[in-house]
């Protein structure tokens, strides 16, 4: 570095310390506000106010709380819907074909509805005229009205 460049830095840093010591140029304070400090222990509990000297109101009729019978009756069981996860598994395994355009629920969907045929009290010829009606073909019906005779319905 040449002595004119160190002579000009030298001179650049003593007005720069020069010019803040000035009265001028002093930073002015910002007003400082408190900060609540956060506490980590549990706040106290209130104190338990004093038992109070008035007498409870007397109970009539129509002030009394309706009572709650002792037992809630109970709800009739509504038959479960069978699982039909064997029912779908047993069709991937034997009937790919039928699974091929179809997602897992309407398989199951169609295990259903040969369920609740049969439930119904319809032969196994009308349920699997049904089953046809969905667009399987009349041999795959029949396999798929003994699946879901064998592994879904009750």
């Amino acid at each position: 570095m040449s002595k004119l460049a160190g002579g000009l830095v030298a001179a650049a840093l003593v007005g720069a310390l020069c010019a803040c010591s000035s009265p001028e140029h002093a930073p002015t304070a910002a007003p400082v506000t408190p900060v609540q400090q956060e506490t980590t222990t549990q706040p106290q509990a209130a104190a338990p106010s004093p038992p109070s000297t008035r007498a409870a109101p007397r109970e009539t009729p129509e002030t009394r709380a309706p009572q709650t019978p002792a037992r809630t009756p109970q709800k009739t069981r509504q038959p479960s819907a069978p699982d039909m996860r064997p029912f779908v598994a047993a069709v991937q395994r034997d009937l790919p074909e039928i699974t091929i355009d179809r997602r897992d629920e309407e398989v199951a969907a169609l295990g259903e509805q040969a369920c609740k045929g049969l439930a119904a009290g319809r032969k196994a010829p009308a349920v699997v005229r049904e089953l046809r009606a969905q667009g399987i073909p009349d041999l795959q019906a029949k396999k798929l009205f003994a699946l879901a005779s064998t592994t879904a319905c009750r």
